[in-house]
């Protein structure tokens, strides 16, 4: 179990920070004009702070000196997209982006956008993984090992649902809105399932690689089959070279192996389910493999390597491959 932090003690530590902030570079008005005479600004140029209130062009991140890891697009309607900023987070609302003038280039600045909302300081190091969790709700993780949950429509001091500290960077998060729950391969090379029907709970799993030859890929749906998540995981030996894969039914914890061996030869870094029978997996030797999952067993479809151009035949010479039930 991922260890928990005390959420008082969080929101507390949070709020202490933010006036600390505030104190020592005061935000200007949204309509404060770029250049404007006395402390407006210097102090417009001090933006790269990351304070609210001083937003200006909202697209333009470079007074951040900060590196956008990752976004994220709201599920259903999909007009709000969160972006992170270094250890901060800016959602903007697709329906009111900037205007940008046409004619001779830079013959006028942009028209300035607005932030629909800006989360600051929410992790204490550069934030790696982002995913909406429903219309309102961000999952967040970070350099700092902490994988926090956040409400958008509540305010700042009650904004943190939940702040959970996994011991290893997210390197992939996916939130699955059928099985109510967040999935997130780590940096170790172990796998998280958060459940989101009530993420306060914070009742968290975490799966370990059974040993050190082992790797998790990712998680995964079925498109159009019954919800329910599933694991991948491989092996691999002293060389680096890759074995077998491995699913993992998450809700029955029922287990099948993939006939991988004369298909991917290096590790397999993507899987996705492409339909209620189908998945995709591709492996750093280049090469993407088409699966046949369902009542009838497992196999390989036929591997497409992508070095060489399309190739509908498999490397064992185009035999199908053993089939095999999950």
């Amino acid at each position: 179990m991922a260890q928990s932090v005390s959420m008082p003690s969080l929101v507390q530590q949070h709020n202490h920070q933010q006036q600390q902030r505030l104190l020592e570079h005061p935000a200007l008005p949204h309509d404060a004009p770029e250049g404007s005479g006395g402390d407006g600004g210097s102090r417009k140029e001090e933006s790269n702070k990351g304070l609210k209130g001083v937003y200006g062009n909202a697209l333009d991140f470079n007074r951040y000196h900060a590196r956008c890891c990752c976004i994220a697009l709201a599920p259903h309607d999909g007009n709000l997209l969160a972006t992170s900023w270094g250890t901060d987070i800016h959602v903007l609302d697709l329906r009111q982006l900037p205007t940008f003038p046409t004619g001779p280039r830079h013959a006028a600045p942009p028209a300035a956008g607005k932030f629909a909302y800006s989360v600051d300081r929410l992790h204490t190091d550069e934030i790696t993984a982002l995913q909406f969790v429903g219309g309102h709700q961000l999952c967040s993780a970070g350099e700092d090992l902490m994988v926090n949950f956040v409400d958008l429509r509540e305010a700042e001091d009650d904004m943190l649902l939940a702040a959970t500290r996994c011991g290893e960077v997210a390197n992939r998060m996916h939130y699955f809105e059928d099985c109510q729950g967040v999935g997130i391969v780590g940096s170790c090379e172990n796998a998280y399932w958060f459940p989101t029907a009530d993420v306060t709970t914070q009742l968290e799993d975490k799966i370990e690689r059974p040993d050190f030859s082992s790797y998790m890929v990712d998680w995964f749906q079925l498109p159009g089959a019954a919800a329910a998540p599933y694991l991948m995981r491989g092996v691999r030996d002293d060389d680096g070279n890759a074995g077998v894969l491995e699913v993992l039914h998450y809700g029955t914890k029922e287990t099948a192996v993939l006939p991988s061996v004369n298909v991917h030869r290096e590790m397999t870094r993507v899987v996705m389910g492409i339909a209620a029978d189908k998945l995709v997996t591709a492996s750093e030797d280049g090469v993407v493999a088409f699966w046949q999952v369902g009542g009838d067993g497992v196999h390989a479809a036929g591997p497409v390597t992508t070095s060489d151009g399309p190739e509908m035949t498999s490397r064992d010479g185009g035999q199908q491959s053993k089939r095999l039930r999950f």
